[in-house]
């Protein structure tokens, strides 16, 4: 079951990046986006990998 969450998982990223880069409106305007872009990845980035660790820190029953 983790094998078949794993590759839907990797399904989806690789449809949403073909779809992305598709786009031709985007693609032209991307120049454009810049900073505003990089400051959304990395807040996008970050908190996923806090809410990862704060989740496996407090969400782990005590021993």
């Amino acid at each position: 079951m983790r094998v078949l969450g794993h590759f839907a998982l990797v399904l989806l990223l690789f449809s949403m990046g073909l779809s992305l880069g598709a786009n031709s409106e985007l693609t032209s305007r991307l120049p454009g986006l810049g900073l505003k872009a990089l400051i959304l990845s990395l807040g996008t980035i970050l908190g996923s990998l806090f809410m990862v660790w704060f989740v496996t820190r407090v969400g782990r029953p005590s021993k």
